[in-house]
């Protein structure tokens, strides 16, 4: 039996099938840094919208970025469209 709050379970393979069109990166917080302003732009992109309608979020996200970013274990996967 598993120690901690989730008692073991049977893992689950996954398969993954790259594509030449995208690219995947695993950023820790310093690299992740580097892309915060893009970041910023797709959160105010997508809350901005119905249901939403978060106009003035920008400042608390970059705020609460800041610090989750500089967490032991935070990761970022980033994924990169290429241009057609």
């Amino acid at each position: 039996m598993g120690r901690g709050l989730f008692p073991q379970q049977a893992r689950v393979e996954k398969v993954a099938v790259p594509t030449p069109d995208i690219t995947f990166q695993l950023l820790d917080g310093t690299q992740a840094a580097v892309h915060g302003d893009e970041l910023q732009a797709l959160h105010a992109e997508v809350y901005a919208s119905p249901p939403y309608g978060r106009n003035d979020d920008a400042a608390m996200f970059a705020d609460r970025f800041r610090v989750q970013r500089r967490q032991p274990g935070f990761v970022w996967l980033r994924h990169v469209m290429a241009a057609i």
